[in-house]
C-alpha cells in the first residue's frame, strides 16, 4: 500500500497460498510505477519512489531485494517516473529524458527525450516508447531502440499518427507487449477499444496479436503459452464489466473471457498461478489466486488484503511481484 500524500509505504509479504507472511514498511511515498509496470530483475524489484522529505522532484530509483526486504538507493539527474534494468544498469526515465545509471560506480548518462518515456530493457538493448506530445508536427509515438552500452540509438519506430500506446507488461520470453489505440485523444475512456500488440526481439518487427475484442486491454500476464489480460467492456454508458482474456500466446486467439465481479488493479502470475488484485463493491481491497483449467480458470483463493494504519492519508495498492518471480 502507498500514498500520494505522505510516506509510509507498506509491503505485505504473503505465500503462494495468500497467507500473510510479514509486513514491512519504507520511508517513501507513491513508491510504484504510473504503469503498475515496476522494473524486476534478478530478484530485485525497482521501484519508482518520491522522496523521504515530500519532494515533488525526487531523483532516485529504490531497489527491493525480495528474499531480504532490503532497500539499495540510487541516484538519478531528474525526476523518475518508470525505471527498467539490466545486469549493470538501471534506466530512470521522466518527462524530458532518462539517466542511464551503472549500478556499481553509480555514474549517471543522461539522454534528453522530449514529452513521456517508458523503458524496457532486454539483453543488450533497451526499448524507449517515447511519446513527444509536441510540437503538433512531429506529435507521433514512437518505440525507440538502444544499445545499452553506447546508448546509440539504433532504430526509431513510428506507431502512427494517432496512435496512443499503452504498456501493458515488461518483456514475456521475447515479446514486449503492448496496448494501442489509433485515438490519441481517449485511450483512458471506458469503452474504447484497444488491440494487443507486440515487438518481437528476435526479428525486430511488431505484431497485431489481439484485435476487434471490442474491449479496454490492459495489463497482461502468463502462464504455459497463454495470456492472461485485464479488460475493461461497456456494455451502455452506465453498466461497465471486467473481464479477464484467456488468450491463445501463439496465435493471439481469446480462447474464453471470464468475467470478473471486483475492479482489478493488478495482475501477476508465479508458476501456475495467476494474482489479480483490486476493489471490491465494498471498496475492501481484495487479492484472488486463479490456476489455468483448459481454456478458461479456477478461482483457488481470496483474501482482504491487510488494513493499516493510514489515517491523514489516501493509499491505494498495486503488485509488485509475486513468490517465484
Amino acid at each position: 500500500m502507498t500514498s500520494d500524500q505522505k510516506p509510509l509505504t507498506y509491503i505485505d509479504y504473503y505465500d503462494e497460498d495468500l497467507n500473510l507472511l510479514a509486513s514491512l514498511t519504507y520511508p517513501y511515498l507513491k513508491a510504484r510505477s504510473p504503469w503498475g509496470l515496476p522494473a524486476i530483475h534478478d530478484g530485485v524489484v525497482f521501484m519508482t519512489p518520491q522522496s523521504k522529505s515530500y519532494l515533488p522532484n525526487a531523483s532516485f530509483v529504490a531497489a527491493l531485494n525480495m528474499a531480504t526486504g532490503e532497500v539499495t538507493e540510487y541516484d538519478a539527474d531528474g525526476g523518475v517516473s518508470n525505471v527498467a534494468a539490466n545486469d549493470r544498469y538501471i534506466f530512470a526515465a521522466a518527462r524530458g529524458g532518462m539517466g542511464r545509471i551503472d549500478r556499481e560506480s553509480g555514474e549517471v548518462l543522461s539522454v534528453d527525450l522530449d514529452g513521456r518515456v517508458w523503458p524496457f530493457a532486454y539483453e543488450d538493448r533497451l526499448y524507449v516508447f517515447n511519446d513527444r506530445q509536441n510540437p503538433p508536427d512531429e506529435d507521433e509515438m514512437k518505440l525507440l531502440i538502444y544499445d545499452v552500452e553506447s546508448m546509440e540509438l539504433i532504430e526509431e519506430i513510428l506507431l502512427g499518427p494517432e496512435a496512443r500506446v499503452y504498456p501493458v507488461t515488461g518483456f514475456i520470453d521475447d515479446r514486449l507487449y503492448f496496448a494501442i489505440s489509433q485515438n490519441r485523444n481517449v485511450i483512458t475512456s471506458i469503452g474504447v477499444t484497444t488491440d494487443l500488440c507486440f515487438y518481437s526481439a528476435e526479428d525486430a518487427q511488431i505484431y497485431n496479436f489481439v484485435t476487434d475484442a471490442g474491449m479496454q486491454l490492459d495489463r497482461t500476464a502468463s502462464i504455459d503459452r497463454r495470456l492472461y489480460v485485464l479488460a475493461t467492456e461497456n456494455r451502455s454508458e452506465s453498466n461497465v464489466f471486467q473481464n479477464l482474456l484467456i488468450v491463445d500466446g501463439e496465435t493471439g486467439e481469446v480462447k474464453s473471457v471470464y468475467p470478473i465481479d471486483y475492479s482489478p488493479l493488478f495482475i501477476l502470475s508465479s508458476g501456475n498461478t495467476l494474482y489479480i488484485g483490486g476493489v471490491n463493491q465494498n471498496y475492501v481491497s481484495v487479492i484472488h489466486s486463479y490456476i489455468p483449467d483448459g481454456d478458461s480458470v479456477l478461482e483457488t483463493g481470496s483474501i482482504e488484503l491487510v488494513i493499516h494504519d493510514v489515517r491523514g492519508a489516501r493509499y491505494g495498492i498495486g503488485g509488485l511481484f509475486a513468490p517465484g518471480e
